[in-house]
């Protein structure tokens, strides 16, 4: 009986609870803002150029609190620093730097792997255009050289240029 009583006093209780959460939830999501303090009558325009003719100046004389027990340096002003004696040399202009060409890649398919089951040397099935060939790690076929094998993929070189082939 004990617990039948608190049940019948919590529950209306939790539901109220969860009921002021919705309202507050829904009136902050509301489509229409509130609109506060707006009025329709005219205002004195005085007070708007009492505002607008109010001049500030900064002082900037005070010492800075993060270099407390330091010496500031000052730094040149932006004309200064814009002028180069003729003691400075001026910064060497570097050529351009070259980009690598793009090399133009044949349609290379990786088909598998064999494995040797005595000497656990690896062979890679590809297909370089419409020709499949076989090639162990740094045998080179049509320009390309074959560098490592994986189960899913290859790695291969051409001119220099790498790149990776995935098994399809």
């Amino acid at each position: 009986m004990k617990n039948k009583k608190l049940v019948y006093i919590l529950l209306p209780l939790v539901l109220i609870i969860w009921g002021l959460i919705v309202y507050q939830v829904k009136t902050a999501i509301a489509d229409e803002p509130e609109v506060i303090g707006l009025s329709n009558e005219k205002r004195d325009g005085k007070l708007s150029q009492e505002i607008q003719q109010q001049e500030f100046s900064l002082m900037l004389n005070y010492p800075d609190p993060f270099l407390k027990g330091e010496k500031v340096t000052r730094t040149a002003s932006p004309a200064q620093a814009n002028r180069v004696s003729s003691r400075q040399k001026p910064n060497p202009v570097l050529p351009p730097v070259q980009l690598k060409e793009e090399i133009a890649w044949p349609n290379i398919v990786y088909n598998g792997m064999i494995v040797n089951q005595n000497s656990n040397a690896k062979i890679a099935m590809l297909t370089i255009g419409e020709q499949q060939v076989f090639l162990k790690i740094n045998s080179i076929e049509k320009g390309i050289r074959l560098l490592r094998i994986y189960k899913d993929s290859v790695r291969v070189e051409l001119n220099g240029q790498r790149k990776a082939i995935i098994r399809n």
